[in-house]
């Protein structure tokens, strides 16, 4: 956890802030997972922060979105190479 939360102050992910009187703060959680190695046995314990985001209410909590975009060129490979191996 020490290691998650030293990676978002270095990356600069978050910025603390007073929170306004009338906003409540975004409810978060820790999410454990174990990476394992070839043979089964621990690589180690990651741990990450998540925001719980379907608590929150668009032009209340938040003004935007982001969303993953694929691109073209990407899109196309995929389906080259799909149609290629049928």
């Amino acid at each position: 956890m020490l290691e998650e939360l030293k990676a978002i102050e270095k990356n600069k992910t978050w910025e603390l802030i007073k929170l306004p009187s009338n906003n409540k703060p975004i409810v978060v959680k820790w999410v454990f997972k174990l990476k394992l190695n070839s043979d089964g046995s621990i690589a180690k314990h990651k741990a990450r922060l998540v925001a719980k985001s379907f608590l929150q209410k668009l032009r209340v909590d938040y003004k935007e979105v982001f969303t993953l975009v694929a691109m073209i060129k990407t899109l196309r490979l995929m389906i080259s190479l799909a149609s290629k191996s049928n």
